[in-house]
């Protein structure tokens, strides 16, 4: 019988050729023919995944539960890759709400810049698990208010002829058509559209609140008498905060979308360590972030898209103003803020009657966990009661400054160009952390010109007329996400490096557990 050569070299008989080759006809035939049903069914599997990667963190929220986009990597990430990496949601869902108007690290998404805002980079960076936003898309520059009914009324007396015609510097009539009143969403009817919401079927376990106002407040008021706009200005961010606080209040309520269910996340211990140690500092907090204002006449757009004012008023008129208001407006929120950490709690409104108005244990000491309605002393037994006496949640306010470091790159770009330098080193630093832009006056893209852009937009501070490129936003998320994580959740020891340019309003006056009033509230499914 004759013998073959392998291609190993090996010898091979004509039955075994054979074999091998019905063996190949039955693998060629059977194994490698995929069903027609499966490949569909590939086919719909990759196209679902892609559509579902595709749809907004807020509607996966909406429809599949707040935990879901836990699963789903953000497509914002940090500009610095050694940045510490922060996971506020370690502990269960942390969502992010943000109201407010379109400022100078909002991406212009009307000029075709699809990145992300600051408010989205900063949830990407702190890892929350889903973002919410109430602030309106629009084109600027624009006119949009923390409070258009403040507005009406002082908007209407400037509109009353002047009766001595020779003093015109009190003539502010343009005003009221170089700044009219907006109809665009203001703080109270954002709030409102959000309370007016669904209540959640899985609530996050806690939520931070983003307020971004004032940035076009100032952008009207620069045009308003000086008297006329500081009181115009303290007004707003009384408003501010009043809508803050019917937030806080709304949040008490299981049935409300403002709800945080930060019980159901814990465990039995949590409640031990507060009846045993009142300090304890592991307790339910409302945490609001906002942004100091950045001064809009610092922005190309500034000079290029405002309207010019009747003489004697004039565009360096305004620029004094609004630098001054900038101030003004940042200095009334660290004030209400601090304020508003120190507010007594809200006065106890529920259903059980039978409550004790201060519950105690048999050491007459402030008890908190499973009340029993049937009068038995809290204890073991209790546990299993539908009734939970917790703390209020404590009142906790971050003041950053977002953008404080676009300051910085400009002086840094001029005195480097001048080949100077001042005495704290600026115009001559070798930082290679320090962030550089070869341009940082010309933005990216003009008005009108976003079908345009320029060809090398990372080497612009300004992507627009008045927003920050992407690298600038990124940078501005970064920090925010810093102080977030190390001023508002870490607890002590947790990060050993230092924030620097933050401050916490109220942050040493923030009361301890042992000093809180309670609050009856229906025992979560979750805890059972």
């Amino acid at each position: 019988m004759a013998s073959y050569k392998s291609l190993d070299g090996s010898a091979s008989s004509p039955d075994t050729r054979a074999r091998l080759a019905n063996l190949y006809a039955v693998v060629k035939s059977r194994c490698l023919r995929v069903p027609r049903l499966a490949s569909q069914l590939l086919i719909a599997a990759a196209l679902l995944l892609t559509l579902v990667c595709l749809v907004p963190s807020q509607t996966k929220q909406s429809f599949l539960g707040a935990d879901f986009s836990n699963y789903w990597k953000w497509p914002y990430s940090s500009t610095a890759p050694s940045s510490p990496i922060y996971n506020i949601s370690s502990g269960g869902p942390v969502r992010m709400v943000v109201f407010g108007t379109p400022d100078v690290a909002s991406p212009s998404k009307s000029k075709g810049k699809s990145g992300p805002s600051w408010t989205e980079a900063l949830c990407a960076e702190l890892r929350c698990s889903s973002h919410e936003s109430f602030v309106p898309a629009l084109d600027l520059p624009t006119q949009v208010l923390t409070s258009n009914s403040l507005y009406k009324p002082t908007l209407q007396k400037l509109l009353v002829p002047v009766a001595d015609q020779t003093n015109l510097g009190v003539d502010y009539r343009h005003v009221g058509k170089q700044y009219p009143l907006a109809s665009t969403a203001d703080i109270a009817h954002q709030v409102s559209q959000f309370l007016k919401g669904p209540k959640q079927t899985d609530p996050p376990k806690e939520t931070i609140w983003v307020f971004s106002f004032g940035t076009w407040d100032i952008w009207t008021l620069a045009a308003l008498p000086r008297e006329v706009s500081q009181g115009l200005v303290r007004n707003m961010v009384e408003h501010l905060f009043s809508q803050i606080e019917l937030l806080y209040k709304a949040s008490l309520s299981v049935d409300s979308p403002a709800y945080s269910d930060f019980w159901a996340y814990t465990n039995a211990s949590l409640l031990e360590s507060l009846n045993s140690n009142p300090s304890a500092d592991t307790i339910e907090s409302f945490r609001i972030v906002i942004p100091e204002l950045f001064d809009l006449s610092l922005t190309p757009g500034w000079h290029t898209q405002r309207p010019t004012p009747p003489v004697p008023h004039s565009k360096a008129e305004h620029m004094v103003n609004a630098a001054f208001l900038v101030e003004h407006w940042n200095s009334e929120v660290s004030g209400r803020m601090d304020a508003w950490t120190r507010l007594a709690d809200p006065e106890p409104v529920h259903d059980d009657t039978a409550a004790p108005k201060r519950p105690t244990d048999a050491q007459g000491k402030p008890y908190f966990g499973f009340w029993s309605p049937t009068g038995k002393a809290p204890g073991k037994g209790g546990a299993s009661d539908n009734t939970l006496l917790v703390p209020y949640p404590r009142r906790a306010g971050l003041l950053t400054n977002t953008t404080s470091f676009v300051k910085e790159v400009i002086i840094e770009s001029q005195l480097r160009a001048s080949r100077l330098g001042d005495g704290l080193g600026r115009g001559k630093r070798e930082d290679k952390a320090l962030l550089r832009f070869d341009e940082v006056w010309t933005p990216c893209i003009w008005d009108g010109a976003a079908s345009n852009p320029c060809k090398h937009s990372d080497k612009h501070l300004f992507y627009s007329p008045f927003t920050l490129g992407e690298r600038a936003i990124r940078e501005a998320a970064r920090q925010t996400a810093e102080a977030v994580a190390m001023r508002l959740f870490a607890k002590e020891g947790e990060y050993d490096t230092a924030a620097s340019g933050w401050r916490v309003e109220g942050a040493a006056k923030m009361r301890r557990a042992g000093e809180k009033s309670f609050r009856v509230k229906a025992r979560s499914a979750r805890s059972s």
